[in-house]
């Protein structure tokens, strides 16, 4: 699965806009009292963001200070945890939790 970063970008809906999926937009607001924000986004929307796939695009997010919002169709339990630990907002637009284990199982696969 794919991601993009996009670091310093305004915390507007006008500017989310230019680089987030339409049918994304409807589950995002305004995030967090920060004037910039980084994006994390995850296009494909039939996946589940694993942590294997968070650790890795973590590591190449430049500046951590800076409030991270993660959007993705779904992402796994774990998944959530390493967000959260990374002082990030995760996103999903599907409502199901995943957990890593359950997904490799029905859908083969390791996190």
């Amino acid at each position: 699965m794919r991601f993009i970063i996009r670091e310093e970008i305004n915390n507007s809906i006008k500017d989310f806009r230019k680089y987030i999926p339409a049918r994304y937009l409807p589950a995002i607001g305004k995030i967090k009292d920060a004037s910039k924000v980084s994006l994390v986004i995850f296009p494909d929307k039939i996946h589940v963001v694993t942590t294997g796939l968070a650790n890795k695009a973590l590591k190449r997010i430049t500046n951590k200070e800076m409030p991270i919002i993660w959007i993705a169709w779904s992402f796994s339990v774990e998944a959530h945890k390493v967000i959260e630990d990374s002082h990030g907002t995760a996103i999903p637009v599907g409502n199901y939790s995943w957990n890593e284990d359950r997904w490799n199982e029905v859908h083969g696969g390791s996190p």
